[in-house]
């Protein structure tokens, strides 16, 4: 028997059939970014012949002739300096390895601690025979990052800031969130040490006893109970990090004081409740709003005399929790299927990793489909079926519906239609359906779904569900589209839309309710929910920043 293993038959160049006024060009791994002859390969991206191809899913960057791939979530990168707080997972020869939540694990070498005592010397054969003493596996370590090679990342601990860890809490935090700063190390005035780990591991302890680290280097620690009091403020540290991160709010000294000072009013274990959680949250934007100026500084919710409610996500990643949070509460307080209507182009690299993050309980209990789509074959990258299903996996291609014959626009759309109508959604009286949620995204000229500005199709009050398009003013010029009626029945319309160049679009449809733009004829029930990147929302602050909730 002879078996034949083949790569791909071909790459695909990217993921997105349109690009955002930025120029922002989403690819997944194998898609080829540049040539050897024009560009440098950098983080993210390899040498395959004389194409650069990308080695992660994730936004291409170009500074000058060097080309990256910024993954949507990584770990940990350490730089030079970072102090980082880490785990001993084993005593080697002359030194330890440590996990600092890196892509690689750190090694503190012998060589590079101080004694105890504070004593820097040359390390003999005995100081070796007495690692385990210093330290063993399971302890934690602070550290800095001496230097960072192929493989290895190089810690030192020559300072007496740095070395063993005694009693204390450990938190997890995400490293994106962690701001760099000029000291990592914080007294709180309210009780208690912190060290912030650029790797996103934080150390909460008990405020250290005077002239104790001279007297033993960092490698004995005080092993009595701890004071209740300082236990309980210690553990209202670790509760405010957590709100913090669960917020997507950057952590550092202010942050922490800020929801320190916001949880007061609460006990200990309150602070676990989702309520109370986005009440200090809440508080800890105010207070952020206050210190730097900036209404759109971080998460914001803003309701508006406009039939719309405003929620600006200071981080893609933040943006996308808060998609999938709405969504998983719709999920799991329907007892049918959810019905899920999305847009294509650049908002697929924010809905597709949303969708992945589901539970399989979840994802048995949806029905996707897109609220548009060019009339391409599905491996075809203008195809906006094919471009999430390039990024989720087989078993979600049996969840949209998908257009078999894109030959004939007339009959593309009947049967879309039809594939609709099987899920046997609920309707209006006049026989629309009542959709679960629609993911709009917004066109630079103000078009939504395939509605174009000034087309015929605006004025369509018919009862079908989806029509076709012979002469869309944007290429390929024949898809098929939801219709206006149908969006207006939908039960809950989400409009996503970021860039500085759709700025002032966001201002006319929110604070003019400019109704002459086909987003603005979107006007169901509900009020429609506007999720929007800082840059897209920066002409609403002056109007909004009186109006929150």
């Amino acid at each position: 028997m002879r078996i034949d293993i083949t790569g791909p038959i071909s790459r695909t160049k990217s993921i997105l059939t349109e690009k955002d006024e930025e120029g922002t060009k989403i690819v997944v791994p194998g898609a080829i970014t540049g040539n050897r002859a024009e560009f440098m390969s950098g983080h993210g991206t390899f040498y395959n012949g004389d194409d650069i191809v990308a080695s992660v899913a994730g936004s291409v960057r170009q500074v000058s002739k060097l080309i990256t791939v910024q993954p949507f979530k990584s770990r940990y990168r350490p730089n030079v300096g970072d102090v980082v707080v880490g785990r001993i997972t084993e005593v080697q020869q002359k030194r330890w390895r440590v996990d600092i939540n890196s892509i690689q694990d750190g090694f503190l070498n012998l060589a590079n601690i101080s004694l105890p005592g504070g004593e820097l010397r040359r390390k003999s054969a005995e100081d070796e025979m007495r690692m385990r003493m210093y330290m063993e596996e399971g302890d934690l370590v602070v550290a800095e990052v001496l230097n960072v090679q192929n493989d290895a990342i190089q810690l030192q601990a020559r300072n007496l800031r740095y070395g063993k860890l005694g009693q204390g809490i450990l938190v997890k935090a995400m490293a994106s969130l962690m701001k760099r700063r000029k000291t990592h190390f914080h007294d709180l005035h309210f009780g208690a040490r912190v060290i912030l780990g650029r790797n996103g591991w934080i150390w909460i302890e008990p405020p250290p006893v005077d002239g104790q680290l001279a007297a033993t280097g960092g490698y004995t620690h005080p092993t009595e109970t701890v004071a209740y009091d300082v236990r309980v403020v210690m553990s209202r540290i670790a509760n405010c990090i957590k709100i913090l991160e669960d917020s997507m709010q950057p952590i550092y000294e202010t942050t922490i004081i800020y929801a320190y000072s916001a949880s007061s009013e609460f006990d200990v274990q309150e602070l676990i409740k989702p309520e109370v959680m986005d009440e200090v949250a809440s508080e800890v934007v105010r207070n952020r709003i206050a210190e730097t100026g900036d209404a759109l500084a971080i998460l914001l919710k803003m309701s508006f005399p406009t039939h719309s409610d405003v929620v600006v996500a200071e981080t893609k990643m933040a943006m996308m929790k808060l998609i999938g949070e709405m969504l998983v509460k719709a999920i799991e307080s329907s007892t049918k299927p959810v019905t899920l209507g999305l847009s294509g182009g650049s908002m697929v690299t924010i809905m597709a990793p949303v969708i992945l993050q589901l539970t399989q309980t979840q994802f048995d209990k949806l029905r996707l489909f897109c609220v548009d789509e060019r009339l391409v074959p599905l491996t075809d990258g203008d195809s906006n079926t094919g471009s999430y299903l390039q990024l989720l996996s087989d078993e979600f291609k049996s969840k949209f519906v998908i257009v078999k014959d894109p030959t004939d626009a007339r009959k593309a759309a009947i049967e879309f239609e039809n594939g609709l109508r099987e899920w046997k959604v609920e309707e209006t009286s006049g026989g629309l359906p009542r959709f679960d949620f629609l993911f709009l995204g917004l066109g630079p000229d103000g078009h939504t779904c395939s509605l174009f500005p000034g087309h015929p199709l605006l004025e369509y009050k018919g009862s079908s569900w989806v029509v076709p398009i012979e002469d869309s003013p944007k290429p390929p010029p024949r898809r098929i589209t939801i219709t206006l009626p149908v969006c207006n029945a939908a039960k809950q319309v989400v409009f996503i839309a970021t860039g500085a160049a759709k700025a002032d679009l966001v201002k006319n449809l929110i604070l003019n309710k400019d109704d002459s733009i086909p987003a603005g004829m979107v006007k169901p029930e509900t009020p429609v929910t506007w999720v929007l990147d800082p840059e897209a929302a920066q002409h609403l602050g002056s109007d909004a920043t009186g109006v929150r909730d």
